[in-house]
Parts: structure tokens; C-alpha cells; sequence
């Protein structure tokens, strides 16, 4: 099991991924430590690959998660969350509902290139224009 992240400072993206099979908890740990990396900025996008963790989260996970939402180290700009389809309902259902709380944009997918794709649409501002 490894979390592993990449930072594209020239795309202004990072990239989350689980390799093996692991559980939800580190994913929320290596999501951390990327916020914790100098090379990291609030206004990079993210993209977050869980498609190998193989448990729906517990509800101290969840908890973890939902209070990993609110870091605007992390959380400033939108993030694509890749789950696999035996978890896609939970997980995303829930990230989704608190991101919207907290007035965060999280897509959910099953399909990384579409997660990309998503995140490299410009971003609109309050007033409707690209930026």
C-alpha cells in the first residue's frame, strides 16, 4: 500500500493516488501532507484517485474527511475525486454534500481522464467570466 502525490506546478495541479489496496484513512493523511508541501498552492486544482481503496469509509473517516474539506490549504480551488464504482454512492455522496456546505466544488468520477478534464475547464468567477 502507498499514497502517493505529484505536483504539476505548470498545470497548477496535484495528483492523489492509492497504489495497492489500502483503506480510506492514509488517502486523507497523503491529502495532508500534500497541503503541507511548499511547492503545493491553494489555488491548484487537485485530483484525488481512490479507485484502489477497497472499504467505504468508517465514520470516524468520514469525520476526517469532512474536516479535511475545510482546509483552504487544500481546498481553495476544485478537486476530482476518482472513486470505483463499489464506492462511488457513499464516498461521493458525502463529499459532495459537504463540500456544498462548505461552499467547496468536488466532481465526482469513476474515470480519471474524465476528472481531468473537468478540472482543466476554466474556472468561472462569481461574475460569470473565465479565469
Amino acid at each position: 500500500m502507498a499514497i502517493e502525490y505529484q505536483i504539476d506546478t505548470c498545470c497548477r495541479i496535484a495528483y492523489v493516488k492509492a497504489t495497492g489496496e489500502t483503506s480510506f484513512f492514509p488517502s486523507v493523511e497523503a491529502i495532508r501532507t500534500l497541503a503541507d508541501d511548499t511547492e503545493f498552492r491553494p489555488d491548484y486544482s487537485v485530483l484525488v484517485d481512490l479507485r484502489n481503496v477497497d472499504a467505504i469509509p468508517t465514520i470516524s473517516e468520514a469525520r476526517a474527511f469532512a474536516k479535511l474539506l475545510s482546509d483552504t490549504r487544500i481546498f481553495g480551488n476544485r478537486m476530482g475525486l476518482v472513486v470505483s464504482e463499489e464506492v462511488n454512492t457513499s464516498i461521493n455522496q458525502m463529499a459532495i454534500a459537504i463540500s456544498r456546505l462548505q461552499g467547496r466544488r468536488i466532481g465526482k468520477f469513476v474515470d480519471v481522464g474524465e476528472a481531468k478534464a473537468w478540472l482543466d475547464k476554466p474556472k468561472l468567477t462569481k461574475r460569470g467570466a473565465t479565469g
